[in-house]
């Protein structure tokens, strides 16, 4: 960017240097039109770069935003299959607590509910804390 504004200024440093020389009557105006053309390039410049700049800037953020948001998701997610969990694992303890008055035993119980789909790791959890 620093480049093309340099060459452009020469080039217009060599343009000004012509017109002085072989046409001093219009120098004046090509002068100001030259300066004017060289201040608007370099706002026009500047203005794209920056808008360039934020683009990249809010591309960052929206990249990084969705892994955080992600993150909190599976966060909440979390938190509801523990909820869950732990209502499956009431209910169980409802389930065996009601079966083991009617005189179940305990291994009847366990077989019984692992062979319905229950993990077997919370089937033992629920036996424990309802003895």
């Amino acid at each position: 960017m620093i480049f093309e504004f340099i060459i452009i200024f020469i080039l217009l440093f060599i343009i000004l240097g012509l017109v002085y020389q072989f046409m001093y009557d219009i120098y004046m105006a090509v002068f100001i039109v030259c300066t004017t053309f060289y201040c608007c390039y370099i706002i026009v410049k500047v203005v794209f770069y920056m808008r360039r700049k934020k683009k990249a800037e809010k591309a960052l953020e929206t990249q990084i935003v969705p892994k955080a948001n992600s993150v909190k998701t599976e966060i909440k997610e979390t938190q509801k299959a523990e909820k869950k969990e732990d209502q499956n694992k009431e209910t169980l303890k409802v389930f065996i607590k009601k079966n083991l008055q009617q005189g179940f035993k305990t291994s009847v119980i366990k077989d019984a509910l692992i062979k319905q789909g229950w993990p077997k790791e919370l089937v033992e959890q629920a036996l424990k804390e309802s003895k």
